[in-house]
Protein backbone atom coordinates (compact mmCIF):
# COMPACT_ATOMS: atom_id res chain seq x y z
CA UNK A 1 0.00 0.00 0.00
CA UNK A 2 1.35 3.40 -0.97
CA UNK A 3 1.77 5.92 1.83
CA UNK A 4 1.95 9.70 1.68
CA UNK A 5 4.05 12.28 3.51
CA UNK A 6 2.29 15.66 3.39
CA UNK A 7 4.51 18.74 3.43
CA UNK A 8 3.25 22.07 4.77
CA UNK A 9 5.05 25.39 4.41
CA UNK A 10 4.82 28.84 5.98
CA UNK A 11 1.52 30.66 5.50
CA UNK A 12 -1.11 31.95 5.18
CA UNK A 13 0.04 35.48 5.99
CA UNK A 14 -3.13 36.41 7.90
CA UNK A 15 -2.47 33.55 10.33
CA UNK A 16 1.06 34.80 11.09
CA UNK A 17 1.97 37.09 14.00
CA UNK A 18 3.24 40.15 12.12
CA UNK A 19 2.96 42.80 14.87
CA UNK A 20 6.56 43.96 15.23
CA UNK A 21 7.85 40.89 13.38
CA UNK A 22 10.41 40.70 10.61
CA UNK A 23 9.73 37.72 8.35
CA UNK A 24 12.12 36.73 5.57
CA UNK A 25 11.08 33.96 3.18
CA UNK A 26 13.65 32.44 0.81
CA UNK A 27 12.99 31.08 -2.67
CA UNK A 28 12.79 27.61 -1.10
CA UNK A 29 10.19 28.81 1.43
CA UNK A 30 12.67 28.65 4.29
CA UNK A 31 11.59 31.27 6.83
CA UNK A 32 13.51 33.44 9.25
CA UNK A 33 11.07 34.94 11.79
CA UNK A 34 12.35 37.61 14.20
CA UNK A 35 10.47 39.42 16.96
CA UNK A 36 12.38 40.09 20.22
CA UNK A 37 9.32 41.79 21.77
CA UNK A 38 6.69 39.11 21.08
CA UNK A 39 4.69 38.12 24.16
CA UNK A 40 5.01 34.42 25.14
CA UNK A 41 1.82 32.41 24.67
CA UNK A 42 0.93 33.95 21.30
CA UNK A 43 0.69 31.91 18.11
CA UNK A 44 3.62 32.59 15.80
CA UNK A 45 1.75 30.92 12.95
CA UNK A 46 -1.31 28.70 12.56
CA UNK A 47 -2.44 26.25 9.86
CA UNK A 48 -5.88 24.75 9.37
CA UNK A 49 -7.44 21.77 7.61
CA UNK A 50 -10.64 23.70 6.78
CA UNK A 51 -11.10 27.25 5.51
CA UNK A 52 -13.99 29.24 4.12
CA UNK A 53 -12.73 29.69 0.58
CA UNK A 54 -15.36 32.31 -0.27
CA UNK A 55 -14.22 34.46 2.65
CA UNK A 56 -10.47 33.87 2.59
CA UNK A 57 -9.75 32.75 -1.00
CA UNK A 58 -7.32 30.16 0.32
CA UNK A 59 -7.33 26.37 0.38
CA UNK A 60 -6.54 24.33 3.51
CA UNK A 61 -2.85 23.69 4.18
CA UNK A 62 -3.26 20.61 6.36
CA UNK A 63 -4.20 17.18 4.97
CA UNK A 64 -7.46 15.44 5.79
CA UNK A 65 -7.00 12.70 8.38
CA UNK A 66 -8.96 9.57 9.23
CA UNK A 67 -10.60 8.99 12.59
CA UNK A 68 -8.71 6.63 14.94
CA UNK A 69 -5.69 6.46 12.60
CA UNK A 70 -2.18 7.01 13.98
CA UNK A 71 -0.09 9.80 12.45
CA UNK A 72 3.22 11.51 13.08
CA UNK A 73 3.96 15.20 12.76
CA UNK A 74 7.52 16.40 12.18
CA UNK A 75 8.48 20.07 12.61
CA UNK A 76 11.54 21.24 10.70
CA UNK A 77 12.34 24.30 12.79
CA UNK A 78 14.71 25.74 15.38
CA UNK A 79 14.57 28.78 17.62
CA UNK A 80 16.71 31.18 19.60
CA UNK A 81 16.82 30.44 22.46
CA UNK A 82 16.41 26.69 22.03
CA UNK A 83 12.96 25.27 22.80
CA UNK A 84 11.54 28.76 22.58
CA UNK A 85 8.29 27.46 21.09
CA UNK A 86 5.94 24.50 21.30
CA UNK A 87 3.51 22.91 18.86
CA UNK A 88 -0.22 22.83 19.54
CA UNK A 89 -2.70 20.60 17.71
CA UNK A 90 -6.39 21.35 18.36
CA UNK A 91 -9.17 19.01 17.17
CA UNK A 92 -12.71 20.27 16.45
CA UNK A 93 -16.07 18.60 15.88
CA UNK A 94 -18.53 19.45 13.12
CA UNK A 95 -19.94 22.40 15.08
CA UNK A 96 -16.48 23.95 15.46
CA UNK A 97 -16.19 23.08 19.16
CA UNK A 98 -12.83 21.95 20.50
CA UNK A 99 -12.87 18.31 21.59
CA UNK A 100 -9.18 17.81 22.49
CA UNK A 101 -5.70 19.24 22.05
CA UNK A 102 -2.04 18.24 22.18
CA UNK A 103 0.85 20.49 23.20
CA UNK A 104 4.50 19.41 22.96
CA UNK A 105 8.04 20.81 22.69
CA UNK A 106 9.48 17.85 20.77
CA UNK A 107 9.93 18.31 17.04
CA UNK A 108 8.16 15.00 16.37
CA UNK A 109 4.98 13.62 17.89
CA UNK A 110 2.77 10.61 17.15
CA UNK A 111 -0.96 11.16 17.65
CA UNK A 112 -4.36 9.63 16.92
CA UNK A 113 -7.02 11.60 15.07
CA UNK A 114 -9.76 11.40 17.72
CA UNK A 115 -13.31 10.09 17.49
CA UNK A 116 -15.71 12.91 16.64
CA UNK A 117 -13.09 15.16 15.09
CA UNK A 118 -13.90 16.75 11.74
CA UNK A 119 -11.04 19.22 11.32
CA UNK A 120 -7.96 20.42 13.17
CA UNK A 121 -5.44 23.25 13.51
CA UNK A 122 -1.69 23.24 14.10
CA UNK A 123 0.05 26.22 15.72
CA UNK A 124 3.60 27.12 16.68
CA UNK A 125 3.30 28.95 20.00
CA UNK A 126 5.94 31.32 21.35
CA UNK A 127 7.35 30.45 24.78
CA UNK A 128 10.09 33.08 24.80
CA UNK A 129 11.87 32.78 21.47
CA UNK A 130 13.17 35.91 19.78
CA UNK A 131 13.76 34.23 16.42
CA UNK A 132 12.52 31.14 14.62
CA UNK A 133 13.96 29.35 11.59
CA UNK A 134 11.33 27.24 9.84
CA UNK A 135 11.47 24.97 6.78
CA UNK A 136 8.26 22.93 6.85
CA UNK A 137 6.12 20.55 8.84
CA UNK A 138 5.22 17.07 7.67
CA UNK A 139 2.35 14.73 8.55
CA UNK A 140 2.44 11.04 7.67
CA UNK A 141 1.27 7.65 8.96
CA UNK A 142 3.05 6.91 12.26
CA UNK A 143 4.18 3.48 11.01
CA UNK A 144 6.60 4.98 8.48
CA UNK A 145 10.29 5.19 9.43
CA UNK A 146 11.57 8.60 10.51
CA UNK A 147 13.88 8.68 7.50
CA UNK A 148 10.90 9.78 5.37
CA UNK A 149 11.33 13.27 6.85
CA UNK A 150 14.89 13.68 5.56
CA UNK A 151 15.61 16.13 2.74
CA UNK A 152 17.65 13.32 1.19
CA UNK A 153 15.52 10.21 1.64
CA UNK A 154 16.91 6.73 1.11
CA UNK A 155 13.79 4.59 0.73
CA UNK A 156 13.45 1.08 2.09
CA UNK A 157 15.49 -1.20 -0.20
CA UNK A 158 13.61 -3.67 -2.40
CA UNK A 159 14.80 -7.24 -3.13
CA UNK A 160 17.80 -6.61 -0.90
CA UNK A 161 18.59 -10.34 -0.65
CA UNK A 162 19.51 -10.47 -4.35
CA UNK A 163 23.17 -11.05 -5.25
CA UNK A 164 22.88 -8.78 -8.31
CA UNK A 165 24.27 -5.21 -8.38
CA UNK A 166 21.82 -2.80 -6.85
CA UNK A 167 19.83 -0.43 -9.08
CA UNK A 168 19.83 3.06 -7.60
CA UNK A 169 17.04 5.28 -8.95
CA UNK A 170 17.52 8.96 -8.10
CA UNK A 171 14.45 11.22 -8.30
CA UNK A 172 13.09 14.58 -7.20
CA UNK A 173 10.36 14.64 -4.57
CA UNK A 174 7.26 16.75 -5.24
CA UNK A 175 6.93 19.90 -3.16
CA UNK A 176 3.63 19.01 -1.49
CA UNK A 177 3.35 15.24 -1.11
CA UNK A 178 6.13 12.67 -0.94
CA UNK A 179 5.26 9.04 -1.60
CA UNK A 180 6.49 5.57 -0.82
CA UNK A 181 6.95 3.22 -3.77
CA UNK A 182 6.51 -0.31 -2.44
CA UNK A 183 4.82 -1.52 -5.64
CA UNK A 184 7.80 -0.68 -7.85
CA UNK A 185 9.67 -3.73 -6.58
CA UNK A 186 6.99 -5.98 -8.04
CA UNK A 187 7.79 -4.60 -11.50
CA UNK A 188 11.38 -5.84 -11.32
CA UNK A 189 12.42 -9.46 -11.93
CA UNK A 190 13.85 -9.92 -8.46
CA UNK A 191 16.49 -7.24 -9.07
CA UNK A 192 17.52 -5.12 -6.06
CA UNK A 193 16.32 -1.53 -5.99
CA UNK A 194 17.25 1.51 -3.94
CA UNK A 195 15.23 4.69 -4.53
CA UNK A 196 16.84 7.96 -3.45
CA UNK A 197 14.56 10.99 -3.49
CA UNK A 198 15.69 14.57 -3.09
CA UNK A 199 13.51 17.15 -1.39
CA UNK A 200 13.42 20.52 -3.13
CA UNK A 201 14.79 22.18 0.04
CA UNK A 202 17.86 19.93 0.06
CA UNK A 203 21.03 22.03 -0.01
CA UNK A 204 23.78 19.44 0.45
CA UNK A 205 26.27 17.94 -2.00
CA UNK A 206 24.12 15.27 -3.64
CA UNK A 207 26.92 13.56 -5.58
CA UNK A 208 29.09 13.33 -2.48
CA UNK A 209 26.20 11.92 -0.43
CA UNK A 210 25.52 9.18 -3.01
CA UNK A 211 29.22 8.29 -3.29
CA UNK A 212 29.42 8.03 0.50
CA UNK A 213 26.39 5.71 0.55
CA UNK A 214 27.85 3.51 -2.20
CA UNK A 215 31.13 3.16 -0.33
CA UNK A 216 29.47 2.65 3.04
CA UNK A 217 27.18 -0.08 1.67
CA UNK A 218 29.98 -1.58 -0.47
CA UNK A 219 27.86 -1.21 -3.62
CA UNK A 220 30.74 -0.35 -5.94
CA UNK A 221 29.11 -2.04 -8.96
CA UNK A 222 25.78 -0.25 -8.56
CA UNK A 223 23.66 0.80 -11.52
CA UNK A 224 22.84 4.50 -11.34
CA UNK A 225 19.54 5.50 -12.93
CA UNK A 226 18.57 9.15 -13.41
CA UNK A 227 15.06 10.54 -13.83
CA UNK A 228 15.86 14.15 -14.83
CA UNK A 229 18.45 16.02 -16.88
CA UNK A 230 19.89 17.83 -13.85
CA UNK A 231 20.31 14.50 -12.08
CA UNK A 232 22.19 13.19 -15.12
CA UNK A 233 24.94 15.67 -14.25
CA UNK A 234 24.99 14.55 -10.62
CA UNK A 235 25.27 10.88 -11.51
CA UNK A 236 28.09 11.56 -13.96
CA UNK A 237 30.03 12.98 -10.99
CA UNK A 238 29.16 9.90 -8.94
CA UNK A 239 30.37 7.67 -11.78
CA UNK A 240 33.67 9.58 -11.96
CA UNK A 241 34.21 9.03 -8.24
CA UNK A 242 33.03 5.37 -8.41
CA UNK A 243 34.07 4.22 -11.91
CA UNK A 244 32.88 0.62 -11.44
CA UNK A 245 29.27 1.82 -11.47
CA UNK A 246 27.14 1.87 -14.63
CA UNK A 247 24.87 4.67 -15.73
CA UNK A 248 21.44 4.95 -17.31
CA UNK A 249 20.61 8.59 -17.95
CA UNK A 250 17.82 10.55 -19.57
CA UNK A 251 20.18 12.29 -21.99
CA UNK A 252 23.50 11.40 -23.62
CA UNK A 253 26.36 13.35 -25.13
CA UNK A 254 29.49 12.34 -26.96
CA UNK A 255 31.49 12.88 -23.79
CA UNK A 256 29.18 10.53 -21.87
CA UNK A 257 29.88 7.70 -24.29
CA UNK A 258 33.54 7.81 -23.33
CA UNK A 259 32.64 6.94 -19.76
CA UNK A 260 29.32 5.09 -19.92
CA UNK A 261 28.65 1.60 -21.22
CA UNK A 262 28.05 2.49 -24.87
CA UNK A 263 25.61 -0.37 -25.32
CA UNK A 264 23.06 1.42 -23.15
CA UNK A 265 22.72 4.15 -25.74
CA UNK A 266 23.50 2.14 -28.86
CA UNK A 267 20.76 -0.44 -28.23
CA UNK A 268 17.74 1.85 -27.97
CA UNK A 269 16.53 5.42 -28.01
CA UNK A 270 17.20 7.69 -25.06
CA UNK A 271 14.55 6.90 -22.43
CA UNK A 272 11.74 9.41 -22.03
CA UNK A 273 10.65 8.85 -18.46
CA UNK A 274 10.76 12.29 -16.89
CA UNK A 275 9.08 15.37 -18.41
CA UNK A 276 7.65 18.62 -17.11
CA UNK A 277 4.17 17.12 -17.44
CA UNK A 278 4.90 14.09 -15.23
CA UNK A 279 4.08 14.31 -11.53
CA UNK A 280 5.83 10.99 -10.82
CA UNK A 281 8.60 9.15 -12.65
CA UNK A 282 7.36 6.77 -15.32
CA UNK A 283 8.09 3.61 -13.35
CA UNK A 284 6.87 1.32 -16.12
CA UNK A 285 9.50 2.68 -18.50
CA UNK A 286 12.21 2.78 -15.84
CA UNK A 287 11.70 -0.79 -14.64
CA UNK A 288 11.35 -1.98 -18.24
CA UNK A 289 14.78 -0.48 -18.99
CA UNK A 290 16.34 -1.96 -15.84
CA UNK A 291 14.93 -5.42 -16.60
CA UNK A 292 16.11 -5.20 -20.19
CA UNK A 293 19.63 -4.07 -19.42
CA UNK A 294 20.43 -5.98 -16.28
CA UNK A 295 17.68 -8.53 -15.76
CA UNK A 296 18.09 -10.69 -18.83
CA UNK A 297 14.71 -9.61 -20.24
CA UNK A 298 14.66 -8.67 -23.92
CA UNK A 299 13.44 -5.13 -24.53
CA UNK A 300 11.65 -4.60 -27.82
Amino acid sequence: MQNYINQVYWGPSWNTYYNGSKVTISAKKEVDFNNPLMVPGKDIIKWGSVYNFQANKIVPQLPLLRINQRYRISIKASSEPAQGFFTRIVFFNGQGDEISRLEFHNLEKAFTFPEGAVHYEVSLVNTGCTSLQFKRLEICPAKLPRSVHNDLWFHQPVNSDSDQPINIVVMHDPKRVKKTWETVGKMLNGLPLQIISIGWQYDGDLADAIVHWIEQKNQLYAHLISTAADLDKVLRKVHQASPKTQLLLTEASQDDKLHIDYEIYASRDIPEWSTANLVDPDWITITHAINGLWGGVKVK
